[in-house]
């Protein structure tokens, strides 16, 4: 595991957010499989989470911020004082993850400092896709 990952991890720990999940075939309680549909499955707490089409494919947001922190680690970004944050909506189908960086600062105004900070969002769902970006200062 490497620096940043380790990082990132020590402070997600005990959130859902690097819950794994899994599909398994969607049944209708008298025991008739739906036809092109199926159920995404917390792995950790046994929930269904979402219902998605057959050919919905799972991206693993451990997997996404895993990927992440090595592009981090490649970079010459100071993780020296990272704050990573997290959110999840119910169930924990759509996720976002924050990450602050106190050694990147500008100041935009006197008395006005403020960091990077970078977004990761995954959803098991299909509604968000994968996606990096700034987070927003609230402008």
């Amino acid at each position: 595991m490497t620096k940043t990952l380790n990082q990132i991890t020590d402070q997600l720990n005990g959130s859902e957010i690097l819950d794994p999940v899994h599909s398994e075939p969607l049944f209708l309680e008298g025991g008739l499989q739906v036809p092109g549909k199926k159920a995404i499955i917390n792995s950790n707490s046994g929930k269904i989470v979402s219902v998605v089409g057959e050919r919905y494919k799972i991206v693993q947001t451990a997997e996404v911020i895993e990927r992440f922190a090595n592009s981090i680690d490649e970079s010459n970004l100071n993780t020296n004082g990272l704050v990573v944050t997290s959110s999840t909506s119910p169930n924990a189908v759509r996720t976002i993850a924050k990450f602050q960086f106190p050694e990147h600062s500008i100041d935009l105004r006197k008395d006005d400092k403020t960091d990077l900070q970078i977004c990761l969002r995954n959803s098991h769902d299909g509604t968000w896709p994968i996606r990096q970006m700034l987070a927003d200062f609230g402008w």
